[in-house]
Order: structure tokens, then sequence, then C-alpha cells
């Protein structure tokens, strides 16, 4: 998801806002100033998000911001614990495809929030995973359960993801079945923040097929498109 004044804002955060600070005409160079909230756009929470005394994005390893891809389709809120055991292992990076991106322009974009089985959260966890991405502006709403099963166990969560079509897609994969592990073929996901001491951070998400050939895909573009 781009960053400009008309990225989607959560509730009571701030927007956007960019000034220019310099330009060719007065100073020989172009400058500009940005300000903005941890959560805007494409981003990561940490686990001082929702845990008191939690860490914060700038202790975690960068080993925790790469990994193998996994994406899976709850488009229907059908997932279950069943599904776990087809590719999910330790050390995944898994994609939670629930189709709301499609309404980032919405008014009520951040209030549709994806209906997750408690179940499917408690299996990612045994799995080991250690970062659950999801095209939504949350994973979940108050009371904000989920965020605190999975960052309570140091699992990284990503919000407002696009692009999830695009890589099935890409692959030629058809997702016959909802709630099911999509066969997108090997990819391996980069999500990399800021290296900012704070509860969260925006982030540029990409996903990259295994071999490399042509460029990788965005996870945090406009959907569809590649950057």
């Amino acid at each position: 998801m781009r960053l400009n004044d008309s990225t989607p804002v959560y509730p009571g955060d701030p927007a956007v806002d960019i000034d220019v600070t310099a330009t060719f005409e007065d100073a020989g160079y172009f400058n500009t100033r940005l300000s903005l909230g941890c959560h805007i756009g494409t981003h990561i929470d940490a686990e001082g998000h929702m845990i008191p005394g939690g860490r914060m994005l700038d202790s975690y390893p960068l080993d925790r911001f790469h990994g193998r891809g996994v994406l899976l389709d709850v488009r229907s809120g059908a997932a279950t614990p069943d599904v776990l055991g087809a590719g999910i292992d330790d050390g995944c990076i898994v994609l939670l495809w629930t189709g709301l991106s499609n309404a980032q322009h919405e008014p009520d974009y951040y209030s549709r929030v994806p209906e997750l089985p408690m179940g499917l959260v408690d299996g990612l966890i045994a799995c080991g995973v250690k970062m659950v991405g999801v095209d939504a502006g949350s994973i979940d709403g108050g009371p904000f359960a989920i965020h605190k099963a999975l960052l309570s166990q140091g699992i990284l969560i990503a919000e407002n993801l696009v692009g999830f079509s695009a890589i099935a897609s890409r692959a030629g994969s058809k997702v016959e079945e909802v709630g099911q592990v999509a066969e997108v073929g090997e990819f391996t996901v980069w999500a990399l923040p800021l290296n900012l001491e704070t509860e969260a951070s925006p982030a540029r998400i990409v996903a990259a097929f295994q071999p490399s050939g042509g460029e990788p895909s965005s996870l945090g573009d406009q959907a569809g498109q590649l950057p």
C-alpha cells in the first residue's frame, strides 16, 4: 500500500503528511519531511504494540523478517486448523488471503476485519510460524485477542498487505476451495520495516519466487500491480 495523502488511515491515527522543505530553485536540491503514524499503510506490528513491556521492532534479529512464504486462502472465513499440516512449518511466513484489501478505499475499510477462528491462530502458533500477514486493515478488532495471542508468542503481524491474487496468478494457481493452502510454488517473503525503537513500522514487503526470474511481486503496492 503506497504512502501518500490518500492512504487509508486507522480511525484516530494521524494521516500521512509530506511537506517540501527545500526546492531546486531555492536550495539547489529537493528535500521533503515525512510525518505519519507507525501503523499507516503496509506495516509490521511488534510485541510491544499489544503486550505491556513487550519487544520493540529494533530488538528483533534480521532473520525474523524473511522466510518461506505460504499463502492460505481464507476468503470465505472457512479456514480450519485441519489445513495447517499442508506445508506450514517452523519459520514460515503465512499470508492470510481475506480479499478485504479490495475495499481499501471504502469508508468502512477499517471496520471490515477478517473472521478468523482462534483454532486457526492456535494452529499457526503450534506450527512455529515467525510472521502472519493479512490483506486487511487489521487482523482482528477489539479486544484484539488474535493480536495478543500471536504477539505474546513472538509472532510478528503484517497488515494492510495487497497483491495476493497476483501471487496466485503468477504461479498459475487455481484455488478451487477456499480454506486451503494455495499451491503457488516456492516463494520467499521479505518484510523489512524501518529499524525503529517503536511498536510498529511501515514496511516494504515482497514475495520472491524460486528460482528467481523477473521482478518480485510487491505485497505493499496497489493490488494486482508489480513494482
